[in-house]
């Protein structure tokens, strides 16, 4: 083969280049397409993003149950809203309807919830522009501008390293909204003695009231939620990563079941513990209410044990028949270890917990009468405080609402008046958020916005005023009574400034009196302790129990920290710098992929032409 010389190769070469210019310039008016991976609640993506006609947005989520719709309103309201997609992935592609030369903002959200998932963050817009004008927009910048631009951007950095980002209670202040912003990463270690490999079975140990004369029962099994192994690995199928705690609480003769193990710990360093565990299935057909533990602390050097009570978060079964348990997860901060008991006395004179002297870590089932059925997936420790979003429950009607709420008056009022007021504290706080989190299983509103205004009010003033426990438990206790009565439709048994009131409005949709238009709705979560929002609530199926977060044994974990802004704030740098960064990273991927293509291009033509 007689080798070509380059008066013969340049016309092919010349065809080339030809060929690969117009390759480059089809690419770079080529539909793009925007992944918006994490479309859940609290939803941490970009809020804004810039779009041509033919580009395509794609939502998708893994946990939940969410949807997307695209509000004409451009905020939370559902007049005209257009339905895009109901499962994930749900996809959109901008028409030439969508654009415009100066650019066409499309407001898209989640209403789950009749719009609370919108109105709890889960919303975004994107700026629509026409083909003809959007490389001006996008890409024309004033060398002088850019640099400005970027020096305002090290300015605007600079500050916010500077200025110390304040934790404040995310389901409080009527008068400002969540804003989500960056946080720092959470690492867990466990002190249930468990580790990668499952639970440490052979150290816990149950003990039930019969010491005490008791009729209560309890038992204890290490059980596996992991995927079932096609290869036949009896390694992998035998790990215990769930400890089932089973029994049956009797009030003759004594009331409690535990499970116990025997550690020494020093807790000194740690703001407090997270509990993960399924969340326990609604079934409105049964009155029985969700279930209340303690977590108990033995201190070496106190005759006193410490506690801090929780309740199991509630879930609804999934409408996908492969998707049967919920994973979560509860916050216990170390100073909720604040109630130190001995063989059922109190103690009166002011002891605490010494954090460095724990010598046994135990959790109780107390004076709930009937059966019980607690899994625990974990019991780990943590150095910065963190939250959880209360798992979704489907309510068919009000009617359901109400007779979940009585009996959970009924239980938590039983325990309130055996002087357990933190268990009774903690029950109501999570219905309460279990209402607030809820979705509907109807087209109908089963929880009106008002009623969760209305919750959101007494759970600010709980968490931000109540100084003493049983000022607490009343708080819920009346702001129970007031949802009941207005799902009710009759008048409040009692008023109370601190709680809006509601009208019914010509539409028979009911709105809050005693909030404005721009005050936002509380965040359900599962403990009453601020902290980092983190999203591990976790549908898995019948085999399965990934979480979010994976094995949280000594892992870190990307966190949300949720900071107040006032309403009035014009302050828009933060979503700017997050969208910016959203845009430039598009962009450098694109750059990258262009450099390669028309390095080669310049070494063919530098061949041909000298």
């Amino acid at each position: 083969m007689a080798f070509l010389s380059k008066q013969r190769l340049r016309p092919l070469l010349v065809s080339m280049i030809v060929s690969a210019i117009i390759f480059i310039v089809a690419g770079v008016d080529a539909a793009e397409i925007m992944d918006v991976p994490g479309w859940v609640v609290p939803y941490t993506g970009p809020k804004e993003y810039i779009a041509v006609v033919g580009d395509k947005i794609d939502f998708t989520w893994n946990t939940g149950l969410h949807n997307v719709y695209i509000h004409p309103t451009m905020n939370c309201e559902l007049d005209d809203a257009v339905l895009v997609g109901e499962t994930s992935p749900t996809s959109y592609v901008f028409t030439d309807s969508d654009g415009t030369p100066d650019g066409n903002e499309m407001f898209f959200s989640c209403d789950i919830g009749n719009g609370a998932h919108c109105l709890m963050g889960q919303n975004l817009v994107v700026t629509v522009f026409s083909n003809d004008d959007v490389e001006d927009e996008k890409e024309e910048t004033d060398p002088e501008e850019e640099s400005e631009e970027e020096e305002e951007k090290k300015e605007q950095e600079e500050e916010k390293e500077e200025t110390p980002i304040t934790m404040v209670d995310p389901t409080t202040s009527p008068s400002t909204s969540p804003v989500i912003m960056d946080a720092p990463t959470i690492e867990y270690t466990r002190i249930d003695g468990g580790n990668d490999v499952g639970w440490d079975e052979r150290s816990w140990y149950v003990q039930v009231d019969g010491v005490m004369g008791g009729k209560s029962s309890g038992e204890m099994e290490f059980i596996s939620t992991l995927p079932e192994d096609d290869s036949d690995n009896e390694e992998i199928d035998s790990i215990a990563n769930m400890m089932q705690f089973t029994g049956d609480i009797s009030l003759d003769g004594g009331g409690f079941s535990s499970v116990r193990r025997r550690d020494d710990l020093d807790m000194s360093d740690y703001a407090g513990i997270v509990v993960t565990l399924e969340a326990e299935q609604y079934n409105p057909t049964t009155s029985s209410s969700m279930t209340g533990l303690h977590l108990q602390f033995d201190d070496a050097t106190s005759y006193y044990d410490y506690s801090s009570a929780f309740a199991v978060p509630l879930t609804s079964p999934s409408s996908s028949s492969a998707i049967t348990t919920t994973t979560t997860s509860v916050y216990l901060p170390m100073e909720s270890f604040d109630r130190g008991t001995r063989i059922g006395f109190n103690c009166r004179d002011g002891c605490s917990l010494n954090e460095a002297a724990i010598n046994g870590i135990s959790i109780y089932v107390l004076f709930q009468e009937g059966e019980f059925d607690v899994r625990i997936q974990s019991i780990d420790a943590v150095k910065e405080a963190v939250a959880f979003p209360s798992p979704l429950v489907e309510f068919a009607t009000t009617e359901d609402i109400i007779e979940l709420i009585q009996s959970t008056i009924r239980s938590g009022g039983s325990l309130y008046d055996k002087s357990y007021i933190e268990l009774c504290i903690a029950m109501y706080w999570s219905v309460l958020n279990t209402i607030v989190a809820s979705t509907s299983s109807t087209d109908s509103i089963v929880v009106p916005n008002s009623i969760v205004a209305v919750i959101c009010a007494g759970l600010d003033k709980m968490t931000t005023i109540d100084e003493t426990k049983q000022d607490q438990a009343w708080t819920l206790r009346y702001t129970m009574n007031a949802v009941m009565d207005d799902l009710n439709g009759v008048e409040r048994q009692n008023y109370f400034d601190w709680l809006p009131t509601t009208l019914s409005s010509s539409s028979n949709e009911q709105i809050a009196i005693g909030r404005s238009e721009d005050d936002g709705l509380c965040i359900a979560r599962t403990s009453a302790a601020p902290g980092s929002m983190i999203g591990t609530t976790t549908p898995t199926d019948g085999n399965s129990n990934d979480n979010d977060t994976g094995d949280q044994s000594s892992t870190e974990i990307d966190a949300i920290l949720v900071q107040s802004v006032d309403n009035d704030s014009n302050d828009e740098s933060s979503a700017a710098v997050v969208v910016a960064a959203a845009v430039e990273a598009g962009a450098c991927s694109t750059i990258r992929k262009s450099t390669a293509t028309i390095s080669a291009l310049f070494s063919m033509i530098y061949y041909v032409f000298l």
